[in-house]
């Protein structure tokens, strides 16, 4: 495998929440790299012939893939997240181009009983955007010169739009009032910051880090927790809802001491809240 010493990286996806973030944390080393729109199978080829292209010019470079689809027909999950990947093995494999993809915890899934939290059982994953990254984390994995990063749930401000803690923040705010839809209310989840997976591609990069990676803090946080010390009706509408609950959905992270930058659960959950409160009251 060719160690690569130029840190520099073209980002693909730069266009999204997590692209646009790691692309601009590398600055001049970074470089996005714009491709055509990817719509049916028949564009990979002139995807990949693009990339390929790409690399013609810029020999020495890593290629991160952000590109990805968390909502979508069967056929268009599996286009982004398992078909673009495969695609992206090919051609790096032509010139032993590191390639650094970003997957995701929804490729397992845990299932935790409401009683006893201490113990995870894990099953196969059940949803099709899981199902379809995983296929596409394999691909890579298969690749000697390449790394999966498997991240956890995002915060840092502003949140990921459309996730939990940007729906909460919206209830907390007051911009909607519809606490029965509250995603995640019943689920512990474990969260990263979005500047740590920055960290982990740079570690990459670098040639600290290959193969499968999970980018996470190794501790679970529900919503009922991150809403403690709030305003009682506040607490109230988000126990209802978890009262309601039979089982906890845990995407939990490995404990891996010295990876994460919390030392342990208050920690994040003090983070968690205070971007809550801060995201609330701007």
């Amino acid at each position: 495998m060719r160690l690569l010493n130029s840190g520099r990286a073209l980002i693909l996806g730069s266009g999204g929440y997590l692209g646009q973030r790691i692309l601009d944390s590398g600055g001049d080393r970074y470089q996005p790299l714009s491709v055509s729109r990817i719509r049916t199978q028949k564009d990979l080829v002139r995807f990949a012939q693009e990339v390929e292209d790409a690399l013609e010019t810029s020999p020495e470079a890593a290629l991160v893939n952000c590109i990805g689809a968390r909502i979508g027909s069967q056929d268009e999950l599996e286009l982004l997240n398992a078909l673009v990947p495969q695609a992206l093995v090919k051609v790096s494999a032509i010139r032993d181009t590191k390639l650094i993809h970003l997957g995701s915890a929804a490729e397992t899934l845990k299932i935790t009983d409401q009683a006893n939290l201490g113990t995870n059982t894990q099953v196969s994953v059940s949803s099709r955007y899981g199902q379809s990254k995983r296929s596409g984390a394999q691909a890579c994995l298969a690749y000697d010169n390449s790394a999966v990063l498997r991240i956890y749930n995002l915060h840092g401000l502003p949140h990921p739009p459309k996730s939990g803690l940007h729906e909460l923040c919206r209830r907390v705010r007051g911009v909607s009032e519809d606490w029965e839809t509250l995603p995640l209310v019943n689920t512990t989840r474990d969260y990263v910051h979005w500047r740590e997976v920055s960290a982990m591609v740079e570690k990459c990069l670098n040639g600290e880090l290959h193969g499968l990676v999970d980018v996470c803090s190794g501790f679970g946080v529900s919503m009922s927790e991150i809403v403690e010390g709030f305003q009682s009706d506040i607490r109230e509408k988000v126990s209802q809802q978890l009262a309601a609950a039979d089982l906890f959905q845990s995407s939990i992270g490995p404990n891996q001491p010295g990876h994460s930058s919390y030392k342990d659960k208050n920690e994040l959950l003090e983070v968690l809240r205070s971007e809550v409160i801060e995201c609330a009251s701007s």
